[in-house]
Formats: C-alpha cells, sequence, structure tokens
C-alpha cells in the first residue's frame, strides 16, 4: 500500500481519498432519496385505498354520493383470503423489531460517534488525529488552549462557590451589617438634625445668660469645696480662704509669722 505513493492510481494519494469520500456521501444521498421516494409512494397508497374503503363503506349505507364518486366506487366482493388467528401478536413483533432497529441505530450512532471522539474508527486516508472532534492539546494554539483551561477553572470556581454555603451565609451576612450601618448612619444623621433644630429653636437664649448659669455653677462648686475643707480642718470658711490666699502669694509665711499670728490666720481673724 505504501509502494510508490506518488502514482495517480495510488488508493492513498489525496485525490482518490476525495473521490471516494465524494462518492460515498454521493450513495448515502441517493439512497437516502431512495428511500424517501419509497416511504412517500407507500404513503400515498394507505391514502388512497383508505378513500376508496370510506367510498364503498359510505355507498352500502346509502348515503347520498355523487355519480362521480360512484364511478369510483368498487362493489366488487373482495378476493378470499386466509384467516389469520396470530394477525395481533405478529403485528406487535413487527413493532417491537421497529423499535428495537431505532434503538440499535441510536446505539450504533453513539457508539460510532465515542469511537471517532478517541479516534479507534477512521475512514481511508484518514489519522486518529483526524477523525477526532477536537484536536489533541499538543496541536491546539497555546494561548487559545490555555485560556479555555482559564475560563474552565473560572466555570469551576463559580459553580463550586455557588454551591457553597458557607459563601452563601457570608455574603448575606456582610450584606446585612451594610444595611445595619447604613441604617445607623441615617439614625445618627436624624439626631443630629433633630439637635440642629432644638439649637435653632433655643437660639433666644443669650450667651450672657449661659455665661451667668456657667458662673454661678462655678461658684457653688467653689463653696462646696470651701466647706468641706473648713470641717475637715474644723476651722470657718474665712480661715480656710486666707490660708489659701497666703500659700499662693506668700508661699512661705508660715517660717515668717510667729505662732501667735499663725493661730489667729487659722481661727480666721485678718492681720492688720
Amino acid at each position: 500500500m505504501n509502494i510508490l505513493p506518488h502514482k495517480s492510481w495510488h488508493v492513498r494519494t489525496k485525490k482518490n481519498i476525495e473521490r471516494v469520500r465524494r462518492d460515498e456521501a454521493k450513495a448515502a444521498e441517493e439512497e437516502e432519496e431512495r428511500q424517501r421516494r419509497i416511504a412517500l409512494a407507500e404513503q400515498e397508497t394507505r391514502t388512497e385505498l383508505l378513500r376508496k374503503k370510506a367510498k364503498s363503506q359510505r355507498a352500502i349505507k346509502g348515503l347520498d354520493i355523487s355519480d362521480t364518486d360512484v364511478e369510483h366506487v368498487t362493489l366488487e366482493a373482495p378476493a378470499p383470503t386466509h384467516i389469520n388467528f396470530f394477525s395481533e401478536i405478529e403485528k406487535e413483533e413487527r413493532q417491537n423489531l421497529a423499535k428495537n432497529a431505532e434503538h440499535e441505530a441510536e446505539k450504533k450512532a453513539e457508539k460510532e460517534k465515542w469511537e471517532r471522539k478517541i479516534g479507534l474508527l477512521t475512514y481511508l486516508g484518514e489519522s486518529a488525529v483526524e477523525s477526532q472532534v477536537t484536536p489533541p492539546w499538543y496541536l491546539q494554539n497555546k494561548k487559545l488552549r490555555l485560556d479555555n483551561e482559564a475560563k474552565v477553572t473560572e466555570t469551576k470556581k463559580e459553580k463550586r462557590d455557588n454551591d457553597d454555603p458557607l459563601l452563601k451565609m457570608r455574603a448575606y451576612l456582610s450584606k446585612k451589617d451594610k444595611k445595619h450601618k447604613k441604617d445607623k448612619n441615617e439614625k445618627k444623621r436624624d439626631r443630629k438634625k433633630e439637635k440642629c433644630k432644638k439649637l435653632s429653636s433655643s437660639s433666644c437664649v443669650s450667651i450672657d445668660q449661659l455665661r451667668a448659669e456657667r458662673l454661678q455653677r462655678e461658684k457653688n462648686e467653689r463653696s462646696r469645696a470651701l466647706a468641706l475643707m473648713a470641717k475637715l480642718q474644723g476651722s470657718s470658711i474665712q480661715a480656710v480662704c486666707l490660708s489659701i490666699y497666703l500659700s499662693i502669694y506668700i508661699p512661705n509665711y508660715k517660717s515668717l509669722l510667729p505662732p501667735p499670728q499663725l493661730h489667729l490666720i487659722a481661727s480666721g481673724v485678718t492681720l492688720s
């Protein structure tokens, strides 16, 4: 088979291979057309027989039919035939055989497709690589192959993520947190607006009045503090105020004054 491949009569030349393929395709088309014509002829024959049978039944029942119909009706007695008691069984067997034939044809087509896919089934002049639906990885474009692999990987990852309940729960919780933060910010913003409204409504209160209230609070706090210190020292409030004043402006007054004067200061007497 591999001797003198350059000869025109060699069976493995591309020209002869293409001619064989064309002949096979043409034969398949002719066979398909022949089967179609046979099926069409059988259908027309059955239709004509059914029409004649319907017309004869109407004539027997005495229905009104036209003259043209009468001319075509044949009232001759049917030819004698033998009685077949197993007609129903034979009909079922024929139907089962037809179904089995269709099933076998489908199985054969699937097997042929699978064998061509793996490169087991090849026709004349075809190699195992040419018969495959998709070329092997080593004959594909590297960039295209990598892109396809990346798409497949991404699709698998998306499917895995969609089937992962933990990721769905995290997405739900994050969405819920965002909504909670949004509601919280809106409430805070509403509170600020209400506060601004209250401040604007109470703008009639003067700054002097607020300052006076603050000074009065500070004075009350100082009075309470002096009273507490006087109680702890067992002296009067005036003595506490005097000692505080001297400690601020004369830090070493205790060493400068004699004890009698210190006693007077402690008792709250003002020195002249």
